[in-house]
């Protein structure tokens, strides 16, 4: 049969909560998996390198067999209180094919995905068809896996295609490089491209590693250190100027970006 080469292992779907922790795991079997909300550190260990990546949600990632890892929630990013997580383990010779693929489309083991409540869906009928019978089911669930690879694929392909960019996040980040001081407002945006504007921030952060908010507010910070260092202004003036609203917010937002005070950082540029 043309699907003998996948063999399903298991398939869950869990929620794991803040609290949690798990033991170091071996794989003895492949997997693709999707973080749907949440967000995790994924200790990875292939022999060669030991890295933690931490994955926020929405994230589709898999694992090699063979390979040592943990998922734990991520501390630092206390504002969900569960995790959402559900994966597909499964062997044979097609398996390792597809995790390879994934590795050599995406180094860093993860992507995330433009539309991931397809890829949530196409999980979720995996799941149903496997509770109800593996075996029966197994061309199937073979087909839908096929249909994750092309969905996962076709994403890296059609964003290389002539620098495509659907929802114009690049553009968007440059406009935001070159008018700081500008009043964005990210919702209206996101309504404008015909999605959410928590969407929008999960597609702005996947690219751009930032909320679009974060991106402007570390891009009117650059401006900040630049009128502090070439220019007498008042910190109040800066503070105005960058469009921060208030000195002590700007003071504390400064410290973190620097470690000094403006003040501070100020005397030791002019020392």
């Amino acid at each position: 049969m043309y699907f003998d080469d996948i063999k399903i292992q298991n398939v869950i779907h869990r929620f794991i909560s803040g609290t949690k922790r798990e033991n170091n795991l071996h794989a003895e079997v492949n997997s693709l998996e999707f973080i749907r909300c949440g967000y995790v550190l994924f200790f990875h260990d292939d022999g060669t390198r030991k890295e933690t990546i931490r994955l926020n949600a929405p994230v589709f990632f898999w694992t090699r067999q063979g390979d040592d890892y943990m998922i734990i929630p991520d501390e630092e990013s206390p504002r969900m209180k569960y995790v959402e997580h559900i994966y597909v383990d499964f062997t044979g010779p097609r398996t390792g094919r597809m995790v390879e693929a994934l590795y050599e489309l995406y180094p860093s083991g993860k992507m995330t995905p433009l539309e991931p409540e397809k890829i949530f869906e196409t999980f979720r009928k995996i799941l149903y068809l496997y509770r109800i019978d593996p075996v029966q089911n197994s061309a199937e669930i073979g087909m839908l896996l096929e249909t994750l690879m092309f969905y996962v694929c076709s994403e890296k392909y059609n964003n290389k295609t002539d620098g495509y960019d659907h929802y114009k996040l690049e553009t968007i980040a440059d406009d935001i490089r070159s008018n700081p001081f500008k009043d964005y407002n990210f919702s209206a945006t996101a309504k404008s491209l015909g999605i959410t504007p928590d969407h929008f921030r999960r597609l702005f952060r996947g690219k751009h590693h930032l909320t679009p908010t974060a991106y402007l507010n570390h891009q009117r910070m650059i401006r900040a250190v630049e009128l502090l260092e070439k220019t007498d202004m008042r910190i109040k003036e800066i503070v105005f100027t960058c469009h921060f609203n208030s000195v002590i917010g700007f003071s504390r937002s400064f410290k973190k970006y620097s470690g000094l005070s403006p003040r501070e950082y100020r005397q030791k540029r002019n020392q």
